[in-house]
């Protein structure tokens, strides 16, 4: 970065996540889309110091204000889906989906972690067990833990795959995928548990 200065005394940094912070993982600030929605603005504005031409910020407004309302229809398309389901439980292999229980959900992690406790283990154990949990959401490229691998093996629990972002792939890119088509992948695969 300090080479990038010395050859471009201009160059202007914009801090696309002030304001933001993460509980658990850093996709948190991308995968929440309220979050998304504020680092969009911090670019929005920086952009805007950055150019005086008219052409070009009214170009920025229109971008940043399209995305607004696709963002704003994701977060509440997760909301309804979560209000309106009939089990408010999820599990998740990966911390970084914790940030659903902001949409009022019951999210228990299975991630090793000095935070993983037997209580989550047994709970989980339980909910499956009573056929009221049936999938268990892992981060998109990873492996499943030996937890989750004997829940899959002793009671056939399905694992599924939410895909993060960190993961896409040049064939991704070349089929359009996005971040609001891959919101709404991942919406459609909670939906399995929730409905």
């Amino acid at each position: 970065v300090v080479s990038m200065f010395n050859e471009n005394q201009k160059l202007k940094i914009i801090d696309s996540t002030a304001s933001l912070t993460y509980s658990n993982q850093m996709e948190e600030l991308w995968l929440d889309p309220m979050n998304l929605l504020t680092i969009a603005n911090n670019i929005k504005k920086g952009f805007k110091e950055y150019t005086s031409t008219k052409y070009l910020i009214d170009d920025i407004d229109k971008n940043y204000d399209e995305l607004k309302v696709d963002l704003i229809q994701l977060e509440a398309d997760y909301r309804e889906t979560a209000n309106r389901a009939n089990n408010k439980t999820i599990i998740v292999g990966n911390d970084v989906f914790l940030y659903l229980s902001k949409y009022q959900l019951n999210v228990i992690s299975l991630q090793e972690s000095d935070k993983l406790t037997k209580k989550n283990i047994y709970t989980t154990e339980e909910m499956i067990k009573k056929g009221e949990i049936k999938y268990i959401y892992i981060q998109k490229g990873t492996k499943p833990n030996e937890i989750i691998e004997n829940f899959k093996q002793q009671y056939n629990i399905q694992i599924v795959e939410l895909d993060t972002m960190y993961t896409i792939t040049e064939e991704d890119r070349k089929n359009n995928k996005n971040y609001l088509n891959i919101m709404y992948e991942n919406l459609e695969l909670l939906k399995s548990q929730l409905y």
